[in-house]
């Protein structure tokens, strides 16, 4: 997925890249729900690559499929998914600063639902203990 910049006004701006975004969420357990549903506890990693360093997202969570969707997931071969079915509301993760302009920065992340997906991030500087 590319990444766009987000103006001062929140417009995304899809029309110029300026990385990419790559990740990928596992099924850990299957969680049934009083009303017959299942929903899936799920962890999260993903790295988003920007032009100076990258970022490494990590996160667990909770989705919840369609029923067409689950038919689907029965099936081999690709899959894909819309995202808000990975994303059905805002997802936190933990973030890490990979080098270059972010090396030595951790902090928290939320992947906000929608056409397109917006990432917020918030990153401070890592803790240094004296032992």
């Amino acid at each position: 997925m590319s990444i766009g910049n987000v103006d001062q006004a929140g417009t995304p701006d899809c029309t110029t890249s300026i990385g990419s975004f790559y990740g990928s969420e596992e099924i850990v357990d299957k969680r049934p729900t009083a009303n017959g549903e299942e929903r899936f506890l799920t962890t999260f990693q993903g790295t988003a690559m920007l032009p100076n360093s990258n970022l490494k997202l990590m996160a667990m969570g909770v989705v919840h499929f369609s029923t067409a969707e689950l038919l689907q997931m029965t099936k081999t071969g690709k899959q894909s998914f819309r995202i808000d079915s990975l994303f059905p509301a805002a997802h936190p993760a933990s973030v890490q600063g990979q080098g270059g302009d972010f090396a030595g920065l951790i902090g928290t992340a939320t992947v906000q639902p929608g056409q397109p997906p917006v990432l917020m991030l918030r990153l401070g500087s890592q803790m240094n203990l004296n032992r």
